[in-house]
This record gives structure tokens, sequence and C-alpha cells, in this order.
């Protein structure tokens, strides 16, 4: 039986790191998925690889893969299970967590071995999400 279904975001996806003064950018509204975290000393922001945003350091060429939710706040693991299988496999991952399920996203160039190694561990993986980043 298989531990959880993943999927696998269409698009590719850019990390972006602003100074946590800077504005969110308006133009990142009209993307179909993006997340945003401020803190005291960084605005960080995943969107997708098409979205023009200026920003001090950006890091591009991430595939994203979504955790099927909702995941109810008392599980413990999911998450550490995942980085633990990947990290195993040498597959570094960034992960972003939403009130309903969490995200890990994964450089471009290690995603069919990632998807492979998750398959292989007991993860259902589905390869479409309905969710287009433009490329």
């Amino acid at each position: 039986m298989a531990k959880m279904r993943l999927t696998l975001l269409d698009g590719s996806f850019s990390i972006h790191r602003l100074n946590p003064q800077e504005p969110i950018p308006a133009d990142l509204f009209e993307c179909p998925f993006f997340t945003v975290s401020r803190t005291p000393e960084e605005l960080s922001i995943v969107a997708p690889q098409s979205a023009k945003i200026q920003s001090d350091r950006v890091d591009p060429d991430w595939r994203g893969i979504k955790l099927m939710g909702p995941l109810h706040f008392g599980l413990v693991g999911i998450l550490a299970d995942i980085a633990t299988t990947l990290a195993e496999a040498g597959i570094s991952i960034f992960a972003v967590s939403t009130y309903d399920t969490d995200y890990i996203f994964i450089k471009s160039l290690h995603v069919n071995n990632a998807l492979r190694t998750l398959g292989h561990n007991g993860y259902a993986i589905e390869s479409h999400s309905g969710l287009k980043g433009p490329d």
C-alpha cells in the first residue's frame, strides 16, 4: 500500500530572495501557484520560472511536488520521511508548507531520480496537477 499520493506540478519554478522591505510584486498575483515568506532578514518567493521578478538572488530550474492533502496538523513525520528518503539518494529539497499540505521542490536535473526513488519507497506518483506554470 502506498504511503501517500504525490503530484508533480507542471512547469518549472524559481526561488527568489529579495530585501525584506520590498513590496510583493503585483504580477505574482496572476501566477497559478506562488508562495511568499517574509522574515526580518528576507522576502522569499517561489513562483513559475516565467514570472518577471526583480530579485537580489534567484535560483531557477526547480520542479514542484505536491503532497496530496489536506493533511491534518496532528500527522507527524511525513515531510521528514520524504526528506530522508531523498537525502539518502543524494537529492536535496526546498520545502514549503501551507495550511492544507506540503510542497517539495527539487532541482529539475534530479526530478526523475527523485520520482523514481519515492516510487520505490512506496509513494504513489501522479504526473500532472492541473497547475500550469508557463515556461
